[in-house]
């Protein structure tokens, strides 16, 4: 079982960005036609995951711990920037490339917070919380090592999509892999009031 922790991106933010990406979806199917694309569904901003948690105890924890840490933050509004190749600086999937969506503007206040929740996560189970220190929304990933690499040149020269998005909650989803893929169920969500 995983836990992950994230900003989940609202449904008429995925619509419009659907329609933005469709240059991006052409060109990478072209040159890299090995990427896999998440359904939209599956957009969001991850800020840390839990890996391989066996206890069942441990997802009631987390979902307090989250609540608890996001009270009084306040919503959250970010502009989006640039198409990129991840992770770029992120210690925990050096060799793992995904295209993903940065932010222009606002990514200082994710930032923030997923630091505090980390800090939080961390005093209550050390050593098993990753967190990421730069947000940005996940589009496609590489796939198997053996499948073709990203075009990291080609995909930097693709124009940015300027997009308002507020993020006015914070969720906990599971996830378990399953010969089909992962399986990703909300748990809980946490309001930045």
């Amino acid at each position: 079982m995983r836990i992950n922790i994230a900003l989940p991106l609202p449904f008429s933010f995925k619509q419009e960005l659907y329609k933005k990406i469709g240059p991006l979806i052409k060109f990478m199917h072209k040159n890299s036609p090995y990427c896999q694309w998440l359904d939209k569904e599956e957009w969001r901003v991850t800020l840390g995951f839990f890996s391989k948690l066996e206890n069942g105890n441990d997802v009631g924890l987390v979902c307090r711990a989250v609540e608890q840490t996001v009270f009084g933050f306040g919503p959250v509004t970010c502009i989006t920037g640039r198409f990129g190749i991840m992770p770029d600086g992120e210690p925990c999937y050096p060799n793992r490339k995904i295209i993903g969506l940065t932010f222009e503007q606002g990514s200082d206040r994710i930032a923030e917070l997923s630091s505090l929740i980390a800090e939080k996560m961390n005093s209550l189970l050390p050593q098993k919380y990753t967190h990421f220190t730069r947000p940005y929304i996940t589009l496609a990933r590489k796939g198997r090592a053996r499948r073709a690499s990203l075009l990291v040149n080609n995909t930097a020269k693709l124009e940015p999509v300027f997009l308002e998005c507020g993020f006015s909650k914070v969720t906990v989803y599971i996830s378990d892999k399953q010969p089909s893929g992962n399986v990703y169920v909300l748990k809980k969500s946490a309001r930045l009031i």
